[in-house]
């Protein structure tokens, strides 16, 4: 399980850091995007729900695809509800805002679908 993390977290910083080289490229800093924000949250979010849903596993494993579902769905609402208002605070959502939110949040969510399928293939 610590090894899984690990690698959940090395695959977390290096897509990271390869977002944030791509802002740098194009000029824009990390801070006007709420970039370290993006990260950050989804990153502790995603492990939070993933150690909840492989803790559960063991219990409710007839259920463990709904809890999944309702778990995306609380991270997904979480954006509209602590970070839209950040990106609109300037009352326009550029693209680069959009995607400083998506990439962590759709990584977070292929890791979460990877650690689930390898989960329910041991079965």
């Amino acid at each position: 399980m610590r090894l899984f993390f690990l690698w959940f977290t090395l695959l977390f910083i290096f897509i990271g850091a390869m977002h944030f080289t791509a802002l740098s490229l194009m000029d824009i800093s990390p801070n006007t995007v709420f970039f370290w924000e993006c990260y950050l949250g989804n990153y502790f979010l995603t492990l939070l729900l993933l150690f909840a849903l492989l803790r559960a596993f063991e219990r409710l494993s007839h259920s463990i695809a709904w809890i999944y579902l309702l778990a995306s769905g609380l991270k997904f609402a979480l954006f509209f509800l602590l970070l839209l208002p950040l990106f609109k605070a300037d009352e326009s959502v550029i693209n680069v805002e959009r995607f400083s939110f998506f990439v962590p949040y759709f990584s977070g969510l292929i890791l979460e679908t990877g650690a689930l399928i390898n989960k329910l293939n041991k079965l």
